[in-house]
């Protein structure tokens, strides 16, 4: 990734009200805002623009909802969500500035793209009911899509949206990668940017019948519902389809064993040393 510069404005002076996001010389803009703020977000004058928008919640259990769409008036379609979705308390626009305003082709394909990213990421439920289909678009319109799109992600972890950012970039690390092997499982993960990535290949259990907190039996059984985890041939056991990153240590040594553990203990070393261990060596 390149350095960049990302400038807030905060119209009212409230650094907990209405933001409004400018990258480097980026046509784009971005506007976060609480739910409670919606009228007052739709006076500006980026909100009466053609663009695409993503409303933002969390569940009872605090995992991340976001449903995300476009519109030719984004701030009017926000309002009629306003009447009919609940989940939400912030909201999340992007359009393009006047002289290099966004199409209806282009939002489309910016939607799709959007409900692509956040379903192979797995990190917030999607409460999109359709797919999001790409419209056709001409090589070099697409390039100009992608990288609206390209800066549009660079914009979202600075305002708060790390699930679907950018992939945080794996630095290199004199981390090992650690193992946990319980209950006839094995799995392998290393230390990640944003938590601790579990690989591919890793073994999850079947049965769930243990004590687990509501929100990691929830991520579980949403990584299950998108396929992150896929019963192996014999069914007995999950299967990590791919890489997936978990806030901690701990939630993902939950959603493996599905029952409580302290993670720093049981993910090890192939040496045996916990990663509590290596952790407090390497900070020494």
């Amino acid at each position: 990734m390149k350095p960049f510069t990302l400038r807030l404005y905060f119209p009212s002076g409230d650094p907990y009200g209405l933001k409004v996001a400018k990258l480097g010389n980026w046509s784009g803009v971005g506007v976060i805002f609480p739910r409670a703020l919606l009228a007052e977000a739709r006076k500006r004058p980026e909100l009466g623009r053609p663009g695409v928008y993503l409303l933002l919640g969390e569940d009872e259990e605090g995992f991340p909802l976001l449903y995300v769409g476009e519109a030719d008036d984004v701030g009017k379609r926000i309002a009629q969500h306003d009447q009919k979705k609940d989940f939400w308390t912030h909201a999340v626009v992007f359009t393009a500035n006047a002289n290099e305003g966004l199409d209806k082709a282009q939002t489309r394909y910016l939607e799709a793209r959007l409900i692509e990213l956040a379903k192979s990421r797995g990190q917030a439920r999607l409460l999109n009911q359709t797919e999001g289909s790409r419209p056709p678009l001409s090589e070099m319109d697409r390039a100009d899509a992608e990288q609206f799109l390209e800066n549009l992600l660079l914009t979202l972890p600075p305002l708060g949206v790390t699930f679907l950012g950018p992939e945080p970039k794996q630095r290199a690390s004199k981390a090992p990668v650690f193992i946990l092997v319980k209950k006839g499982l094995r799995a392998r993960a290393e230390l990640h940017p944003e938590g601790l990535l579990v690989k591919a290949g890793s073994e999850a259990a079947k049965d769930c019948s243990s004590w687990i907190s509501p929100g990691y039996r929830r991520l579980r059984e949403h990584l299950i519902q998108i396929g992150v985890l896929a019963l192996t041939e014999n069914q007995d056991r999950y299967r990590f389809t791919r890489d997936h990153v978990f806030p901690s240590p701990s939630a993902a040594a939950d959603v493996i064993l599905c029952t409580s553990v302290p993670g720093p203990q049981v993910w090890k070393t192939e040496d045996g040393k916990t990663l509590k261990e290596w952790l407090e060596a390497s900070s020494a």
